[in-house]
């Protein structure tokens, strides 16, 4: 989900998996339910390529099936072949693997496509057939008395628990991907709605996703903190939508009185979108986004630590990008006095920790003044 709301990607056939669904939920999710249910399990993309750990692997397949490379290889073959089932028919499939052990392929779909294929089972449905295994080990390469004793560890489950068990990680990880997309797409249907009523505001929103998230990553921040960073960078300035034209458009100086109704602009965002239950965080985030470290900002006057995180940070990057665009009513601010005007606020406007890791960013030559480098800093961000 964190790639998608940095990206900006709209376009349905080019979702993936990894970009829409929190990976660390999936992984603990997996994990936790392959223990409790006695299989293992694993989730791959389209192309067969895992994208978590493996859950409760048996010592039978990974220390014995998949040791040797004719071995690995049926294996690649016999989940290719679970997985190309699955996608067809769209549902859970159980089928018994080369090794003699029972899988299951379940397909994850978001708008009729998939998206990925949870692999699970290891597993059999009745005791171990010793000469079926002697067989199979000799054509695989492996001692044939440590793989026997090696499947009589395999755990015994019946057809039916095999199945719930797929079309509970079937249920649970295409509803994870749904509820990701929905997000998405209400994320994008609200940046959309900004850049309607002004261009330069969607255009800002973006540069400021793109400086908020070097300044996270600088910060070495965890994947859920850069997406609430994203996503609030994006909508920050939601509320002027609610400012009038006249004002939000005027060619000079702002009265006070004008003035006034811009810094309504925070609250008005809040208000907005604060009863959308899965941008309730967000919304606390762009209230705070004009908050200043020594308690002179607004709308709260709130000071340090009692400023969140995300908003010391969208303070630096709105400023910054503000400050080196062009506006209707001023060109832009050459890049080195931007900087010197950030700096000239470390500790009063700005948090020193959020400013420092901006710099260094600057430093790094990761921010520039010039339009494309917010094209191309995703590639040398800070790692």
């Amino acid at each position: 989900m964190v790639q998608d709301c940095e990206q900006g990607k709209d376009d349905l056939s080019s979702i993936k998996l990894i970009d829409i669904i929190d990976f660390e939920l999936l992984q603990r999710f997996q994990d936790n339910f392959a223990e409790a249910v006695g299989l293992a399990s694993i989730t791959i993309d389209p192309d067969g390529n895992p994208i978590t750990k493996p859950s409760n692997y048996t010592k039978f397949c990974m220390q014995y099936t998949h040791s040797t490379a004719c071995g690995d290889k049926r294996c690649a073959e016999s989940h290719r072949r679970g997985g190309e089932e699955a996608a067809r028919i769209g549902k859970p499939v159980v089928f018994e693997c080369h090794a003699g052990l029972i899988d299951f392929a379940a397909p994850i779909i978001l708008e009729g496509r998939i998206i990925g294929t949870i692999l699970g089972g290891q597993v059999l449905t009745e005791s171990p057939n010793e000469k079926k295994y002697c067989k199979i080990a000799n054509e695989i390469g492996v001692n044939e008395d440590e793989y026997i004793e090696a499947v009589k560890e395999i755990s015994v489950l019946s057809q039916k628990r095999i199945r719930s068990a797929a079309n509970v990680l079937y249920d649970i990880a295409t509803n994870l991907s749904k509820s990701a997309y929905l997000f998405i797409e209400t994320v994008s249907s609200l940046t959309k709605l900004i850049g309607s009523r002004d261009h330069s505001t969607g255009t800002h929103s973006k540069r400021v996703r793109d400086i908020a998230g070097l300044i996270g990553r600088r910060l070495r921040l965890p994947r859920d903190v850069l997406n609430d960073i994203a996503v609030s960078a994006l909508l920050h300035d939601i509320g002027k939508i609610g400012i009038p034209e006249n004002i939000l458009n005027k060619m000079g100086r702002l009265t006070l009185e004008e003035f006034a109704v811009i810094q309504l602009h925070p609250e008005i965002g809040y208000n907005a979108i604060k009863t959308i239950e899965p941008l309730r965080k967000i919304a606390l985030y762009i209230r705070h986004h004009h908050e200043a470290f020594d308690g002179s900002g607004y709308p709260s006057g709130l000071r340090g630590q009692e400023i969140p995180m995300v908003s010391r940070i969208l303070s630096v990057a709105d400023v910054f990008e503000a400050l080196t665009a062009d506006r209707v009513y001023r060109k832009a601010m050459k890049f080195e006095e931007a900087i010197a005007l950030l700096r000239n606020g470390r500790g009063m406007k700005f948090d020193s920790v959020v400013l420092d890791a901006f710099m260094q960013c600057v430093d790094g030559g990761e921010v520039v003044g010039s339009e494309q480098s917010y094209l191309s800093q995703r590639k040398t961000c800070c790692k």
